[in-house]
């Protein structure tokens, strides 16, 4: 099987000072299926292509005389026809460790980046993130 998918890339940004812009992107991404190789002696397993979509905004920010960074960002993606590993049975039904296609996923998310100089010769920086995501599977089927 040929898998291919256009995954278009779409970026805005506005500088409303030196200091400060603003940016928001739209992203889809795709991994192609394939076989799953040698899962026995027997025979392989195909599994379907995954599909992304990601959404983000954010800031960016030199204040204080460019002594201090805080980066923020806000983040949704969308999985579909995930591709996960899973004990199963192939197409000959013997056991085998296959990849195959399940559900849907959504994560949704913020992070914060601060940075500090402290004097001529020292930074100090943190980073702190918020991930909320949840799956929706139902049963995996082979050879899709």
């Amino acid at each position: 099987d040929t898998f291919e998918k256009f995954t278009p890339r779409v970026s805005l940004s506005y500088d409303i000072s030196d200091h400060l812009m603003v940016y928001g992107t739209y992203q889809e991404g795709f991994r192609g299926g394939g076989t799953t190789a040698r899962p026995t002696a027997t025979t392989r397993v195909p599994f379907g292509p995954e599909t992304l979509e990601n959404f983000e905004v954010g800031i960016k920010s030199d204040l204080l005389n460019r002594r201090l960074r805080l980066n923020v960002s806000v983040f949704d993606m969308k999985y579909r026809d995930m591709q996960i590993g899973t004990a199963g049975l192939d197409q000959n039904n013997q056991p085998a460790w296959t990849t195959g296609n399940d559900g849907e996923a959504r994560i949704k998310g913020v992070e914060v980046e601060l940075q500090s100089s402290i004097g001529e010769h020292f930074m100090l920086g943190g980073t702190l993130g918020r991930i909320e995501g949840r799956a929706r599977l139902q049963q995996i089927v082979l050879g899709a």
